[in-house]
């Protein structure tokens, strides 16, 4: 895909998502296997990649997230599965923006693109 194509691109803010402002929303995102996951109980868990040597925190969503693509999803298929993770969220869109963010934010040292 080209970068001219940017109907199937989703934007983002990119003081929150560093160098990865693009992100393929016909994609399929996948965790990085080389990258270890440590909970850390009921706050969210520790991703390090040892090929990088780069550590991150994820809260709770973020791991509800992380468990759901160790094969790849799309974002469609992560958004309706966090529908149905967390019911009680009010705005719906928001959790769209936050599927997106935590993608944009997280590729491509700890999740990639298939």
């Amino acid at each position: 895909m080209s970068n001219s194509d940017s109907n199937n691109k989703s934007q983002c803010n990119p003081e929150e998502a560093g160098n990865s402002c693009f992100i393929n929303m016909a994609g399929s995102f996948f965790a990085d296997p080389v990258v270890s996951c440590r909970v850390e109980g009921d706050d969210g868990a520790i991703l390090f990649n040892p090929d990088t040597d780069s550590t991150i925190l994820i809260n709770r969503s973020g791991l509800t997230i992380w468990n759901f693509i160790q094969k790849p999803r799309t974002i469609n298929e992560i958004y309706a599965y966090m529908l149905k993770e967390f019911t009680e969220c009010p705005d719906e869109s928001a959790i769209h923006n936050d599927i997106v963010t935590f993608i944009s934010d997280l590729s491509p040292d700890y999740i990639r693109e298939e």
